[in-house]
């Protein structure tokens, strides 16, 4: 069995290639690795292929090993993963992909450490009136997380909103009514939150900012997270980076109409930034995979070679790539491309990751021909 390992974290090392960034996630080339099991012991890096015995001293079957996996970075947490020797694991920070037949991937979300909460503190404090005009002053807190204390007709009552280091109040008009929002910032994005890391489906303990609309009777309307959110235009508006070349992203907005808050369809572009052009083959391999997966299909186009794109819809490339949950490089010594003789075109392996009826991870692979910036031929690798 052949096995790579390729750790992200947080704060990992930058690179301009945008291939080792993840939605938020940066990779961990310094990481150190260390694999054990029934009477073997491996160590290396990040990236490193390691051979892995399927068969122990005894001559019987190995059925799991352990990996550990050493974060350079002082703010990420040791991960320590059991895997089975079909390539199955528990833990919902890490997937174990299946290139071919003995040669896995195991992909680890290192989670950041603990940070020591900060100084409870008053953070700032807005007028919200009651519907019936009645005064009401609302003061937002840092303890523990983010607190709200409203002082009415002499009483005062406080309330938990959210996780948050910082955070700031704004009263909202829409329509008729008002919302209070609380903007907070220093979120973890699991907490009170169902959002989730677009990239191989990690759920993600990294921070995060968080709009919070409460109503009239200081009820949540809408709670929203992601890499920015802010308030455009009147809407709630959360935007999260999808960790493509290109640098698309989501934003997701919620109006109010007929007395609440509803969710508006998700969009998907350029919201913060403007697009990236692919800087590399590779790039632009996994930046074709993704226009084909987000159904972007004027930047398929531009990645095309005239003649290939003469000749291929956009309908027929869905169809070949088939519906996937995201894309990869194939790691280097796991799978190589078959030589090829003209220098002027590289060929790039990308896996399409799918889950299998087992519920296993595997990679369906492709073979990119790239040739002065574009892709002139794709193969399907059986």
């Amino acid at each position: 069995m052949k096995l790579v390992v390729n750790a992200y974290a947080r704060s990992g090392a930058e690179s301009t290639d945008r291939i080792e960034k993840t939605a938020g996630k940066l990779r961990s080339a310094a990481a150190i690795v260390l694999v054990a099991g029934s009477g073997f012991f491996r160590s290396g890096v990040c990236g490193e292929v390691f051979d892995i015995p399927t068969v122990d001293a005894g001559g019987g079957a190995v059925p799991s090993f352990i990996a550990a996996v050493l974060p350079a970075e002082t703010d990420s947490e040791i991960a320590v993963l059991k895997i089975d020797g079909d390539g199955r694991l528990a833990d919902d920070a890490a997937q174990c992909i299946h290139w071919d037949a003995g040669c896995f991937e195991l992909c680890v979300l290192l989670n950041e450490k603990k940070r020591s909460e900060p100084e409870p503190a008053r953070l700032g404090s807005v007028d919200f009136p009651t519907g019936s005009g009645r005064q009401r002053r609302v003061a937002l807190f840092r303890d523990g997380g983010l607190r709200i204390s409203v002082e009415e007709s002499g009483q005062e009552r406080s309330w938990y909103v959210c996780g948050g280091t910082d955070g700031k109040a704004h009263v909202l008009d829409v329509g008729r009514e008002r919302l209070l929002v609380i903007h907070a910032s220093g979120c973890r994005r699991c907490e009170n939150s169902e959002a989730e890391t677009p990239v191989l489906g990690f759920k993600s303990g990294c921070r995060c900012e968080k709009l919070v609309a409460l109503n009239d009777k200081i009820e949540v309307a809408a709670a929203l997270a992601g890499e920015i959110c802010r308030i455009e235009n009147g809407y709630l508006t959360a935007i999260e980076p999808l960790g493509t070349v290109l640098g698309h992203e989501k934003r997701t907005r919620y109006e109010f109409f007929g007395g609440s808050l509803r969710e508006l369809p998700p969009e998907t572009g350029f919201f913060t930034n403007r697009a990236h052009m692919p800087n590399s083959p590779q790039e632009t391999a996994l930046a074709l995979m993704q226009a084909v997966r987000l159904g972007r299909e004027d930047e398929a186009d531009a990645l095309l070679s005239r003649e290939l794109a003469e000749t291929l819809s956009f309908a027929e490339l869905c169809d070949f790539f088939g519906s996937f949950a995201d894309e990869r490089i194939a790691p280097s010594g796991l799978c190589e491309p078959t030589a090829y003789d003209n220098s002027t075109a590289e060929k790039i392996i990308v896996g399409a990751i799918k889950t299998d009826a087992d519920g296993l991870v595997r990679a369906e692979k492709f073979v990119f021909t790239i040739e002065n910036g574009v892709v002139t031929d794709v193969e399907g690798e059986d």
